[in-house]
């Protein structure tokens, strides 16, 4: 993918991740549904909503997951679709995909798309209900980056500590072992992994290092495994 493109082709492994989030969805919805008063998706790196090849991405089928649910009516929540990402062009494409679906969307269904960073976003959020003594509600937020940058460990730990919050993570493994060498990420993985431990296997160049990362990762969140899902890239190639 070209980082200056609105749109660009689905590659194979991203069919996988969109295949685990709608299955997972499609659980979530109706469990946290009927008991919660609200519950909340949170994209955090939402892209255009398409494909060039006209393929839906993962805020369509977030929202389909909901209105095309067979216990759709036992939902009894407000849902709210939080859809953050940076680029302004592709913020605008989302937004006018998401105004020609409006009609068709569920009344308890609320949309919003914000064009801004994830962890500015998440940091903003965070610092409002804190100042509020509030909670976040019941959320599943999507963390499917395109590197390493822009997921600090500590806004992860953020979300976490609020009860019936979950993660996706897509850790970048291969990004992680790609870079790892080139001092000019250090601060992003610093940032990432909450440490610099992360330095200690720098020279294993081997895939099952991975398992040290995950390791390493999961222990610095402080959280349970069971509320971070992860598909993990670094067994998968691009031209798969």
């Amino acid at each position: 993918m070209n980082p200056s493109e609105t749109l660009w082709a689905l590659e194979p492994h991203t069919k996988g991740k969109h295949l685990v989030l709608k299955n997972y969805l499609n659980a979530w919805l109706p469990i946290l549904g009927r008991y919660s008063g609200r519950i909340i998706f949170i994209d955090g790196f939402a892209g255009p909503g398409k494909y060039e090849g006209g393929e839906e991405g993962s805020p369509l089928i977030a929202l389909a997951a909901l209105c095309e649910h067979q216990a759709r009516h036992s939902i009894r929540a407000e849902v709210g679709f939080i859809f953050i990402e940076k680029d302004k062009q592709r913020a605008h494409y989302l937004e006018s995909l998401i105004n020609a679906m409006q009609p068709s969307l569920p009344a308890n269904c609320y949309v919003e798309v914000i064009n801004n960073k994830f962890d500015g976003t998440i940091n903003e959020i965070m610092d409002m209900l804190d100042e509020q003594e509030k909670k976040l509600a019941p959320s599943f937020v999507m963390v499917d980056p395109f590197g390493v940058s822009e997921t600090p460990m500590e806004v992860i730990r953020r979300i976490l500590r609020n009860p019936k919050s979950e993660v996706y993570i897509s850790f970048m493994y291969d990004y992680i072992n790609r870079f790892r060498n080139k001092p000019e990420f250090e601060q992003h993985l610093d940032e990432m992994f909450g440490c610099n431990e992360w330095r200690d296997g720098i020279e294993i160049d081997d895939s099952r290092n991975a398992n040290n990362f995950i390791t390493l990762y999961t222990k610095k969140n402080y959280v349970r495994l069971e509320q971070i899902m992860w598909f993990i890239l670094s067994f998968m190639k691009e031209t798969d």
